[in-house]
């Protein structure tokens, strides 16, 4: 259904012969600006055949099939050969879009900047699509499922790269936010309580090594399209508070009796010392429950009797019983 304007009168009309919206849609009503079969406004045509059409909406890239009811047949046959991997990059085309990409693009997508969302929109995969969607109506179905299955790996490792900046960002974001925290905690701390100012060190570049472990990281961690997810910001700002957190604690183990059985407290004095236990404790994850696991084990050998020590470290040690001397009947 379209709007017509009435010249004469200034009245708007609704114009009836526009079927759309599951109705009936001939190729020559597939019109820019109006929707489509599937209610989509069609924002391009991207080519055109004598019994098809490919166009582009805000959704993806489609094909209009043919008027003539058996050739319509022949071509849905035809386009079940590529619909698996259409599918799939119409699903990551879309994540790259203005309206479902990056917060500063949907931003300025919301404001009305449909320039960018246009650019984004006519990107080299939308292309690719249009051109396996012509191929395959001209009845060259292998080349246009190479030409897909080339266009959805490609786009897989966009979708892999995009979602690996955006967990390292998230991680660095918390970083600043963290390491700033630390700094007014610090400073707000170091009247009143002096001694604390080697913790507030540690605490500070245990943040630092935590971001600078993900920064060196960043190509080991691959969030392919499968595994995107919400929670990977999550996991990104956890990563920065354990290593905070770990910093802490190495830190305070290293001025306890017991931090002396792994790690000598000589050798972490002064600010300097703070630093290098705390960048430590941040960028190995696995520094301080290694230590803690040492230092118990430490503390298990030296409790005890030296047989019971002797047993741990030889294993249970069995006597036999003698045996009964026999007995006559």
């Amino acid at each position: 259904m379209g709007v017509l304007m009435n010249a004469p009168t200034g009245t708007i009309e609704q114009d009836n012969s526009r079927n759309t919206c599951h109705g009936e849609l001939l190729l020559e009503q597939v019109v820019i600006g109006q929707p489509d079969k599937l209610c989509n406004i069609v924002r391009e045509i991207l080519w055109g055949g004598v019994d098809y059409l490919i166009y582009r909406t805000d959704k993806g890239v489609f094909v209009h099939f043919s008027d003539c009811a058996k050739r319509e047949k022949e071509q849905r046959v035809a386009f079940t050969e590529i619909c698996p991997e259409l599918c799939e990059l119409r699903f990551l085309t879309q994540g790259m879009r203005g309206k479902h990409g990056p917060w500063w693009r949907r931003l300025r997508a919301q404001n009305g900047d449909q320039a960018l969302d246009d650019r984004a929109a006519a990107s080299l995969f939308d292309h690719n699509i249009a051109q396996a969607l012509m191929l395959l109506m001209e009845g060259k179905p292998q080349e246009a499922k190479s030409i897909a299955e080339a266009a959805l790996e490609m786009a897989v490792k966009r979708s892999t790269t995009d979602n690996t900046i955006r967990y390292v960002g998230a991680a660095m974001a918390a970083a600043l936010v963290t390491s700033v925290a630390v700094v007014i905690a610090g400073y707000a701390a170091y009247g009143p309580y002096p001694d604390t100012l080697l913790y507030f060190v540690a605490a500070f570049f245990g943040v630092l090594g935590a971001a600078f472990s993900v920064a060196t990281r960043i190509w080991s961690f691959e969030a392919k399209p499968c595994q995107q997810s919400r929670m990977n910001y999550v996991m990104a700002r956890l990563r920065i508070g354990i290593g905070l957190v770990s910093a802490l604690i190495l830190y305070l183990l290293t001025h306890h009796s017991l931090g002396g059985v792994v790690i000598r407290p000589e050798i972490v004095q002064g600010p300097e010392g703070a630093a290098l236990i705390g960048f430590l404790a941040g960028f190995a994850e696995r520094l301080v429950p290694n230590v803690f696991r040492r230092t118990a084990e430490a503390f298990e050998e030296s409790s005890g009797t030296p047989v019971q020590l002797a047993k741990g470290r030889t294993g249970p040690t069995t006597v036999e019983a003698p045996l009964a001397p026999a007995t006559a009947i």
